[in-house]
């Protein structure tokens, strides 16, 4: 029950996600084409008005003002992103606080036994020490160089 919960969360999520992107994708194709044609349109103004090095300086004030933007944007949301991962991971129940896997638990240590069990969970320790120790430095370096 509680698997089918984690799996139906992820799969919204994904779903949810894969929309956004989406919808992100389009909005971003139909903004670039209105500022393009925009940033053109004023372009030739402001060169048929004043001179090029005026209508290149001015676009280019534009667009410096239109990046400072999203950075500022960009910035504000991945704070707030943050801040909402670290409520929602203080939030979720730990998967041990479940009966049903503590009781899962037990019945596989009765059914294998407390000595094979602790015999296996030995072997897995090792294993993960084992794995996550660096490499040593005969291993990194390439055969044949010094």
């Amino acid at each position: 029950m509680m698997f089918e919960r984690i799996v139906g969360d992820a799969r919204r999520a994904a779903a949810t996600e894969l929309r956004l992107i989406a919808f992100g994708g389009a909005v971003g194709l139909a903004a670039t084409a209105t500022l393009s044609l925009l940033c053109a349109a004023a372009f030739v103004f402001v060169m048929d008005r004043y001179s090029v090095l005026y209508a290149c300086l001015t676009t280019a004030g534009f667009w410096l003002i239109v990046t400072l933007a999203l950075i500022s944007i960009y910035v504000a949301n991945r704070r707030r992103a943050a801040r909402a991962a670290i409520v929602a991971e203080a939030a979720r129940p730990s998967l041990l606080a479940d009966p049903f896997v503590i009781a899962t638990g037990v019945q596989i240590v009765q059914a294998i036994g407390i000595k094979r069990v602790a015999a296996l969970a030995a072997v897995a320790g090792t294993a993960m020490a084992l794995a996550s120790k660096p490499a040593s430095r005969d291993r990194r370096e390439a055969p044949g160089k010094p």
